[in-house]
């Protein structure tokens, strides 16, 4: 027998992308990641942002000596003036950009940069209804990942907002797939992600995360994955979630209830008015809950709103008190509002133990990083809960899935998985979903199972073949591949590579007097029939083998072509 054999270029790997060993942030202390920008390299320490595409980092002069700085609270119609309290390199510093030619750069330097290409200044693509109102200068510039000579790659005419805004503290690493747009729609420029996807740098536009932990001992830092995810960091679970219609909202869940025990040790539930349809938004530090949730928050925990700031404020007798006892908090999150598909998240009060500082307040002030939502468009799921819980999204099938959080020692070795793209020949054999949920057991199981039907196959082949010569000894014998097919027979399938050759397995021989039989299971056959369907095919054969059930698959539809995002100049700069 002889097999011709095809071969591909092989999938690329996912980038496992390192963090900063930095926690940034005025609003709390937030495991952030490395890029580079312009040419020669500007470095700045981002967070990532679930439902933005583009790069934001402080512009110049982000930070001035001395400087009275206005903000406007979310919700709220007056304006308060706070004095700095900073040093201008203590500010720089604290917004993430890294020292530059030898001196403290003070926000990114655009026209230092060879490759910058200016686009202008635009409104910035932020959540308007969580009070956003911001303006970037916008151009194009060579964008890197991670620290110098990391092995991350570079990338080419990358989409980068400078910003001054104080509510965009820390840059931002856009996560989403959108195309940017500048005035029209006749030059979208593709967004990071799928730069690293058509240019080959990740096997598909997907992504793992967890935020990392500060009040872990020692540390926890955050685990991002392009193109995959880290199974090391998370516990599975069999729950997925659909993407949302609305382009702007892809990843939405309903919590459906919040479980805790207050100060006296009664359990409560903290969610009274029923499920609330919350976005999925980790550029946000908070999570934004209805009003009547945060009610319930503030009598469980002695809780104080601060008008001035929309945030929630904790005395210190209560907060050693919370220290101490270190309740939790158990999050129920379905697709719906049916408790029977639910993944629950458990969150330790040490999770909510954060401070706000400069700008927010003069001194360091510790505060519950919950927020009111003064609507339903502002119910967000913050990088808060992210601490505690991994997040998947896969943009190609159109779902994502969040679990609990593991939290590996620093000894302990990744597990990094790739997710294919549905155009990949691999695709099936390997994705998210079933990859997350095959244990060892049913691994060998199906090794096994494969084994035999393997056998079984090639007594066919040989059988067949020998009735053939018998009956044609004068004819050149043909050599023909087999492709049997039983009625009701489940297809099985392993969830990793399983490609098989016959060629590669020795001949059998066979008594003259012993006939082979294929029994199907769920179909009764008459004394000397068998429902075998014989067919020609090409000459080299891959038998695909799996065992997984309906549930267990990830759901695909094609996803709808992305619209990109019309943006138009501000009325002034901001």
């Amino acid at each position: 027998m002889s097999s011709i054999s095809t071969s591909k270029a092989p999938e690329p790997a996912p980038i496992s992308y390192a963090a900063s060993q930095y926690f940034d942030g005025n609003d709390g202390k937030w495991s952030s990641f490395v890029v580079r920008a312009g040419t020669p390299e500007q470095s700045f320490r981002v967070l990532p942002s679930t439902v933005t595409t583009e790069i934001f980092l402080p512009m110049e002069g982000a930070c001035k000596e001395n400087a009275t700085i206005s903000k406007v609270s979310p919700g709220a119609l007056t304006t308060h003036a706070m004095l700095t309290v900073l040093s201008q390199d203590e500010c720089v510093f604290s917004r993430g950009a890294e020292v530059y030619q030898g001196k403290p750069n003070n926000g990114f330097q655009a026209k230092k940069s060879s490759t910058w290409h200016q686009i202008g200044i635009y409104q910035v693509a932020a959540r308007e209804e969580l009070g956003y109102n911001a303006s970037g200068l916008y151009g194009l510039d060579t964008l890197g990942l991670m620290i110098a000579n990391s092995g991350g790659p570079t990338l080419q005419n990358q989409t980068i907002g400078g910003v001054v805004n104080d509510r965009l503290w820390v840059g931002r690493l856009g996560m989403d797939v959108k195309p940017s747009n500048f005035s029209d729609f006749e030059d979208p420029q593709r967004s990071l992600i799928t730069t690293l996807k058509e240019e080959g740098y990740i096997p598909s536009r997907s992504y793992g995360y967890t935020a990392g932990a500060y009040y872990k001992k020692p540390n926890a830092f955050g685990s991002l994955t392009y193109g995959g995810y880290d199974q090391s960091r998370f516990v599975p679970n069999n729950v997925t979630f659909s993407f949302d219609a609305n382009d702007s909202r892809k990843p939405s869940l309903n919590i459906q209830s919040i479980v805790t025990q207050d100060m006296s040790g009664n359990t409560v539930s903290l969610l009274p008015d029923g499920a609330a349809y919350t976005l999925v938004d980790f550029a946000e530090s908070q999570i934004w809950l209805p009003a009547t949730a945060c009610d319930e928050f503030a009598r469980a925990f002695n809780l104080t709103h601060d008008n001035s700031t929309d945030l929630y404020l904790i005395d210190s007798y209560t907060h050693a008190r919370l220290v101490e006892t270190n309740p939790s908090i158990t999050f129920g999150l379905g697709q719906t509002s049916d408790p029977g598909q639910r993944v629950n998240i458990v969150l330790p009060y040490s999770a909510f133990d954060q401070q706000a500082s400069y700008p927010i307040y003069e001194n360091a002030t510790n505060y519950f990083p919950i927020k009111r939502a003064y609507n339903d468009t502002q119910y967000t799921l913050g990088r808060t809960f992210f601490q505690e819980a991994y997040i998947t999204i896969d943009y190609e099938r159109g779902n994502f899935s969040v679990h609990q959080a593991l939290f590996p020692t620093t000894n302990d070795k990744q597990q990094i998985i790739p997710i294919l793209a549905p155009e990949s020949g691999n695709a099936s054999e390997f994705n998210g979903a079933s990859s997350m949920r095959l244990g060892k057991k049913a691994t060998a199981a199906i090794s096994i199972g494969s084994v035999a039907f393997l056998m079984l196959l090639v007594m066919i082949v040989f059988w067949t073949h020998w009735r053939r010569v018998k009956a044609k000894e004068k004819r050149k014998p043909v050599v023909e591949e087999l492709i049997v097919e039983c009625a009701d027979q489940p297809k099985v399938e392993t969830d990793g590579v399983a490609f098989y050759e016959k060629d590669g397995l020795p001949f059998a021989e066979m008594e003259g007097h012993v006939f082979p039989e294929l029994h199907c299971p769920g179909t009764e056959l008459e004394a000397g029939e068998l429902d075998v369907r014989i067919t020609r095919s090409d000459l080299s054969t891959i038998f695909e083998l799996y065992e997984l059930g309906d549930e267990e698959r990830f759901s695909y539809e094609e996803p709808e072509a992305v619209m990109p995002e019309k943006r138009w100049p501000p009325p002034g700069w901001i």
